[in-house]
């Protein structure tokens, strides 16, 4: 390929290197690479360890170990040799195509689940260009959950997933993805599994777990769906109800004031609790000592509102409005994550879903030790100190 074109792939690739190649979302990396009349497809396998991601390039005879921040200049080094280059990453029901040669460079959208609905399976092979195939392998697949899909509006009477709950069935499947390891745990042990949905809203990831754990995986399972709307309370209990899941309850209460002996839950998650009720529902999961705890959190206003400063970064950072409220977002999910540790639990952060999907795509993810950590809450409260804050869920921690 011509250097002007080469310098444009790797310029067009840099802002993919930071949307795509790092994000949990990718899910299958493929190239092909073009030389006259040949053409040669490049599987490129995704390995991970110790939250490490590197890339195994099998390349004509030979395999390659390629880390990310190395990607572009890999492809650089084949641009060089080739004659044209395609790239195809593939995330979660989506993805995307860059192709390469002398005259242009050219980026494009992949949506796999369209191309599926068009035969009614997603989760099928998916054929896309120059032969490639492409098998989404969801946990929640349209043509085994048809009725609890049908039941929360995801997909039509066709039994095709909705164009405007595309992202909203990309989101369920991939919190029940990274809720099956702790799931496959408990199932081993031959444990009922109990879970608590704070902020339940309309319970929806609350239902497709259910027909997971109790249809698909044929274990034992219980549910509490908590909320402070009592409407959305009775519209959960009246689907509850018609798909005869007695298994699941749902209670109208204030998190804040929520108390309970009797149900002590494997799992306590919410998903997009709002501001300082993701707070109230890590503070749910620390008191009932959840053997896991998973939330996503949404609209944190809390130290926005209520102020917060450091005068290293006023000048720079905090003097502008859009910086400020995503360093409070930072601040605020930094704080949480150093109380659970102080509390017992192992936590770790990760990307939930693509940013291109959505801009609250952050997971704190907890496992209960029962070691309390006396760093964390002394690193806990040196944050505090020094940006003179505090949020919910350390005025609870500190009331219980």
């Amino acid at each position: 390929m011509k250097k002007k074109q080469v310098d444009q792939l790797l310029s067009t690739l840099s802002y993919f290197t930071d949307t795509i190649l790092n994000t949990v979302e990718l899910t299958a990396l493929k190239m092909v690479f073009s030389s006259g009349k040949n053409k040669y497809l490049i599987d490129v396998g995704i390995i991970e360890s110790d939250e490490q991601v590197a890339y195994e390039v099998a390349l004509i005879g030979k395999k390659v170990l390629v880390k990310p921040d190395e990607f572009i200049y890999f492809i650089g080094q084949q641009a060089n040799i080739y004659d044209s280059i395609e790239i195809l990453f593939y995330e979660r029901g989506s993805g995307r195509r860059i192709e390469a040669d002398d005259r242009n460079v050219k980026v494009s959208s992949i949506d796999t689940i369209s191309k599926n609905n068009q035969k009614g399976q997603t989760g099928e092979s998916t054929h896309l260009s120059n032969g490639v195939s492409e098998k989404r392998d969801y946990y929640i697949r349209v043509d085994e959950a048809t009725e609890i899909l049908k039941a929360i509006g995801i997909i039509d009477e066709k039994n095709k997933v909705k164009n405007d709950k595309i992202r909203k069935y990309n989101q369920i499947d991939r919190f029940v993805e990274l809720v099956d390891p702790i799931i496959q745990e408990f199932i081993k042990r031959k444990e009922t599994i109990y879970i608590l949905d704070c902020a339940c809203g309309k319970s929806y990831l609350s239902f497709v777990l259910n027909y997971y754990i109790r249809e698909k995986l044929n274990h034992p399972c219980e549910f509490l769906g908590l909320d402070w709307s009592e409407s959305v309370i009775e519209s959960s209990k009246e689907l509850a109800e018609k798909l005869h899941y007695t298994n699941m309850k749902f209670e109208q209460c204030d998190l804040s004031n929520y108390r309970s002996n009797s149900f002590r839950p494997t799992i306590c998650m919410s998903l997009h609790a709002c501001d300082t009720a993701t707070d109230m529902a890590i503070y749910t999961g620390i008191q009932s000592r959840s053997a896991a705890i998973l939330c996503v959190p949404c609209c944190q206003r809390e130290l926005l509102n209520s102020g917060y400063s450091f005068p290293l970064l006023e000048k720079n950072i905090l003097r502008h409005g859009l910086l400020k409220t995503r360093f409070s977002d930072l601040l605020t999910d930094a704080l949480r994550v150093l109380l659970m540790e102080a509390n017992g639990y192992e936590t770790t952060v990760i990307e939930y879903i693509s940013p291109l999907d959505s801009p609250k795509n952050i997971m704190i993810k907890g496992r209960f030790s029962g070691k309390n950590n006396k760093d964390s809450y002394a690193e806990y409260q040196s944050l505090k100190s020094q940006f003179n804050c505090e949020i919910t869920l350390g005025k609870l921690l500190e009331n219980k």
